[in-house]
């Protein structure tokens, strides 16, 4: 390619560019000729005010404000409605276990936990004498670890309480009976002892608890799930 073509190329994209600039600067220019309403006008189609930009943010506080305390109760009902449902799961555990292996098993609550609450823990072991006591010295009648649970998480608690009352509305109050820290089921898969109730509550929020209840049978289920907490 030739020098002659080459500056003629670049010549032709120059001009081009200047021919894009040339009304850029024109416009520029015009802001200052325009008079001061005119030159108001715009600059407002530019962007926001001050004033309009003030309106936006304190609408945007407002609906903040609004949107999460809702947002966290929220999640505190779906947290507590899954730890439900994970609790629920270990005692129906025990029970298929007692009836699989043909003697007793039992869950009970970390022992360190004063009152009993379920929700720092617990142990589901083989337990042919149905007392809900761990042996020392494992065998595989009495103290064999089937499953430990951790901790759950954020501010669940879960207490053994009593029922009191009649339906459809009954009162639950927290039991600190030793014999409240464990549930035992026979080799039948019955619960060996009385129903037994449980509370399930976030004590961070003001969200509504649940009630587990395992019947004489064995059967786990829920028993109220608009309790009010603690």
């Amino acid at each position: 390619m030739s020098h002659q073509t080459t500056n003629g190329a670049l010549l032709l994209t120059f001009g081009r560019f200047c021919g894009a600039v040339t009304p850029t600067i024109q416009t520029m220019k015009g802001l200052h000729t325009m008079s001061a309403p005119d030159r108001n006008r715009q600059h407002a189609m530019l962007g926001f005010t001050l004033v309009e930009l003030m309106v936006t943010l304190s609408v945007l506080a407002v609906l903040v404000g609004i949107a999460v305390p809702s947002f966290t109760a929220t999640m505190a009902s779906n947290r507590l409605s899954s730890q439900t449902n994970e609790f629920m799961a270990g005692l129906r555990l025990a029970r298929s276990e007692a009836i699989r292996r043909g003697q007793g098993v039992s869950i009970q609550a970390d022992t360190n936990a004063s009152p009993a609450n379920f929700a720092s823990g617990w142990t589901i072991f083989t337990n042919f004498a149905d007392d809900g006591v761990l042996a020392s010295t494992a065998t595989d009648a009495e103290g064999t670890k089937i499953r430990v649970s951790d901790p759950l998480a954020g501010n669940t608690a879960i207490y053994r309480v009593t029922r009191t009352g009649t339906g459809p509305t009954f009162t639950y109050s927290n039991s600190t009976a030793s014999d409240k820290r464990y549930v035992a089921f026979n080799a039948h898969g019955a619960n060996v002892n009385a129903a037994a109730f449980f509370k399930i509550c976030d004590t961070g929020s003001s969200v509504k608890g649940r009630v587990v209840q395992v019947s004489v049978v064995g059967k786990v289920s829920l028993d109220d799930t608009n309790v009010t907490c603690p």
